[in-house]
């Protein structure tokens, strides 16, 4: 018997650009495992950061006027769905096209908590790669941020495009489809993922062990071997 096909439109099956981060392990919410528990169903989405996204969404046509009125640039609003020509569960969803430029547009807002991961040139980690995600998937060279912070204060940036590192987060993101979600297996945990752990097994029970002598020594070795 051939097996059916796997059906790709399902949301858990597919990695879009404010994901890839997580699966890079440079993201500030979530780890590789925390996003393979979340799309394999062994814990529940958390929806702390909802209202703070349903915000940003609503903003985001006032950061893109803005961004126009600034800059003069002008946007184009495109709904559609991008996918990678390979591997039809990496997908895409930009915020606007960049008329005239060989470029797209991210709009985003943070908290004024967040201004320093925006002085100079900065730009958190996570959008770089979601720009970057973006890019590679459509074919363009530059991507445009504006963003919005605490309400008071506007920045715009710009990402070029960099075929190496899209090429490194593609294979990632096939390693991850394939080899954990696919087959069920979880990546390594890591620093961030006590909680996530937690909600996996809640029936453990935490436990303090006090190693002393010979078996702190071999523990500081097999430590450090990790």
């Amino acid at each position: 018997m051939s097996k059916r096909p796997i059906d790709f439109s399902d949301r858990n099956l597919q990695i879009g650009g404010s994901e890839i981060a997580a699966i890079m392990n440079m993201s500030p919410w979530d780890t590789p495992l925390s996003l393979w528990a979340k799309k394999t169903g062994k814990i529940h989405a958390e929806l702390s950061h909802f209202e703070e996204m349903e915000i940003g969404v609503e903003l985001e046509p006032y950061v893109a006027a803005k961004f126009t009125r600034k800059t003069g640039i002008k946007l184009r609003i495109d709904n559609r769905t991008f996918t990678h020509p390979q591997y039809p569960y990496m997908v895409g969803h930009i915020d606007r096209w960049v008329v005239g430029e060989d470029a797209i547009f991210e709009a985003k807002t943070t908290s004024a908590w967040m201004e320093k991961h925006w002085e100079g040139e900065d730009i958190p980690a996570q959008y770089v790669l979601q720009c970057q995600w973006y890019m590679g998937l459509i074919g363009k060279k530059l991507a445009h941020i504006a963003v919005l912070i605490g309400g008071q204060k506007f920045r715009t940036k710009q990402v070029a495009f960099d075929a190496e590192l899209f090429a490194t987060m593609v294979e990632k993101a096939r390693s991850f489809m394939k080899e954990h979600v696919l087959k069920d297996v979880a990546p390594f945990a890591s620093a961030g993922d006590s909680e996530t752990l937690l909600q996996m097994f809640p029936e453990s029970q935490p436990l303090n062990l006090m190693l002393e002598g010979a078996l702190a020594d071999e523990m500081d070795v097999l430590l450090t071997d990790r």
